[in-house]
């Protein structure tokens, strides 16, 4: 009986161990079931939410670009190169800025004797024709016209129209160096002292047809410098007297004559701040030296005239005498 009731017992013990263990099964299954619906939901969260931070992320950068300044740097700086490997254009760019400063001799003299290459690129016609413009502007209405000019004259050829048809120098100043004898103040009659008076002429000639002249008694080493632009013209008019602006014009007289220095002239009208009354002609011919072409200025004629009476006044040339040209390596033809 005993042993019976101990073997009821042993058995109740073991279902209810069993029954336990099911239990303890079936729940560590729910817990796993629901930590997976769990990884599932924050998983399905984070794709939808990673796209947004990307975007804004970007958004952001794109903004913080807009403000930035970029500077394009060359990959190796040190690294020099030949300017043979540069495009034909890129050199026709540089020596068109050659030119300008008013170094055609370079050009002709320097830069083509290198190679094939750069003489073939010294004889582009674009660049003939930037200093045919320069030069000739005022002397023709348009464009057309300088092309007609440049056939029928010279042969459609713009670099033989530059070296044979007369023009003005652009690159520096036309400089008259002019003496007299004036009687000085004797203290007795046993001396008569006579003073040699020196003074100067200056022409600076502008592409844009425009032009200063001055009259003064200091030396080239002190007035040049301050021609080496335009838009200084006023400041040279308060520190010297006798300040003249005007415009020039050369005329080419085709015209069977027999002097044919006559066949060249360039004209010139300016007036005075501080005689607005009047207007001063200047005409001279244009010649050339054994040191350059068309570097020099012979007085023809010099004369004012009234701006109210139209009277024309002549001038004296006895003391004058012509001008030569000086280049000034500083000026710049485009002006």
């Amino acid at each position: 009986m005993e042993s019976d009731l101990e073997n009821f017992r042993q058995q109740w013990q073991q279902e209810i161990l069993q029954q336990g263990q099911q239990n303890q099964d079936l729940k560590d299954v729910n817990v796993s079931i629901i930590t997976n619906k769990q990884k599932d939901t924050i998983n399905l969260e984070n794709s939808t939410l990673i796209p947004l931070i990307e975007e804004s992320k970007n958004d952001g950068l794109i903004n913080s670009f807009r403000n930035t300044i970029l500077d394009l740097l060359p990959l190796n700086p040190i690294k020099k190169i030949h300017i043979s490997k540069l495009p034909n254009e890129l050199i026709i760019c540089i020596l068109k800025q050659l030119i300008l400063t008013g170094d055609v001799n370079s050009l002709e003299n320097g830069f083509a004797l290198v190679c094939k290459k750069f003489f073939l690129l010294s004889r582009d016609s674009s660049i003939w024709h930037l200093l045919c413009e320069k030069f000739y502007c005022n002397n023709v209405n348009n464009h057309k016209e300088l092309i007609q000019l440049c056939v029928n004259a010279h042969g459609n050829d713009l670099r033989r129209m530059y070296i044979e048809r007369p023009r003005v120098r652009l690159d520096g100043v036309y400089i008259s160096k002019c003496k007299y004898l004036r009687p000085g103040l004797a203290e007795n009659t046993w001396i008569q002292p006579i003073h040699l008076v020196t003074y100067y002429r200056y022409i600076r000639l502008f592409s844009d047809g425009s032009c200063i002249t001055l009259l003064t008694t200091k030396e080239p080493s002190n007035v040049v410098k301050n021609f080496d632009k335009f838009v200084h013209m006023l400041k040279i008019s308060k520190k010297f007297k006798n300040f003249m602006i005007g415009y020039w014009k050369v005329i080419k007289n085709d015209d069977d004559t027999d002097d044919i220095s006559r066949k060249n002239q360039v004209i010139i009208e300016a007036n005075d701040k501080d005689l607005p009354k009047f207007t001063f002609n200047l005409k001279f011919d244009l010649k050339s030296t054994s040191i350059g072409k068309f570097n020099k200025l012979s007085w023809i004629e010099y004369y004012s005239v009234n701006n109210l009476t139209t009277e024309k006044i002549e001038l004296l040339l006895k003391n004058e005498n012509n001008f030569y040209f000086s280049k000034v390596k500083s000026y710049d033809v485009n002006l």
